[in-house]
């Protein structure tokens, strides 16, 4: 049965891992190199017996036991390391016996360029804090963006109602030089001006031509202006004039 092992003597041994560059440049992911380098933290000769467990892989390094376990798996499919499993003399599973396989017997891949699936990648704290930086900093712009959007939106809105408020004041002042707009209400409905009798008997006191002289009169201030029937409303309609 395979007991504890001894701590090396020399201090300095315990400080670095060396990694072959037959590991650097093998087909596998990030976080099987930093696995790689934990367990090769564990070979201080030809005698050394490596043995450190899932949990106590995953604590060193910082990850969930599941990605220990899928990091060694990807390792020996890799031919970097063996792994024999332990029996306890109880009977019982103990921790898998390990063997780092020397760099000469690795077959590299033909290419030197690693390929390093995106959910293996390892993000150090000052990459995550410029990344946080730079999300921020989009955000901030985004949420710029927006309020100048919506600022100009709200001035074209402020001057267009400034613009219709002075043309209807514009088309009442004119209106007001004819004796027989009397008879009828100006009207706006959206942008353009409307003419509706104030009674059904209105018209009777007002010839075409003078109705088609008050619609023109009218159109060269507000731009268009069309008779309407007595009666005749709509929704969206807003009388200017109504005395």
């Amino acid at each position: 049965m395979i007991t504890e092992k001894q701590a090396p003597s020399n201090e300095s041994q315990k400080q670095f891992s060396i990694i072959p560059r037959a590991v650097i440049r093998a087909d596998i992911s990030a976080t099987a190199r930093v696995v790689y380098a934990e367990i090769a933290s564990y070979y201080w000769g030809a005698d050394s017996k490596i043995f450190p467990s899932y949990n106590r892989i995953a604590d060193n390094i910082g990850m969930s036991r599941r990605t220990a376990i899928r990091a060694v798996a990807e390792l020996v499919a890799a031919g970097l390391i063996e792994k024999t499993p332990q029996i306890k003399e109880s009977g019982g599973s103990s921790t898998n016996l390990y063997n780092i396989i020397p760099s000469d017997k690795i077959v590299t891949p033909p290419s030197d360029k690693i390929v390093t699936p995106p959910s293996d990648k390892i993000v150090t704290p000052n990459k995550t804090k410029n990344l946080n930086k730079n999300i921020n900093l989009k955000i901030n712009n985004t949420r710029a963006q927006a309020r100048a959007k919506n600022a100009a939106a709200a001035a074209q809105r402020a001057a267009e109602l400034e613009r219709i408020k002075a043309t209807d004041k514009a088309v009442l002042e004119i209106a007001k030089t004819s004796k027989k707009a009397s008879w009828f209400d100006v009207l706006r409905i959206q942008s353009k001006y409307y003419l509706r009798p104030k009674t059904p008997t209105a018209k009777k006191f007002v010839t075409d031509s003078e109705l088609t002289e008050l619609i023109e009169l009218i159109a060269t201030k507000g731009g268009s202006c069309r008779a309407l029937q007595s009666g005749q409303h709509y929704q969206s309609e807003e009388v200017l004039q109504n005395e």
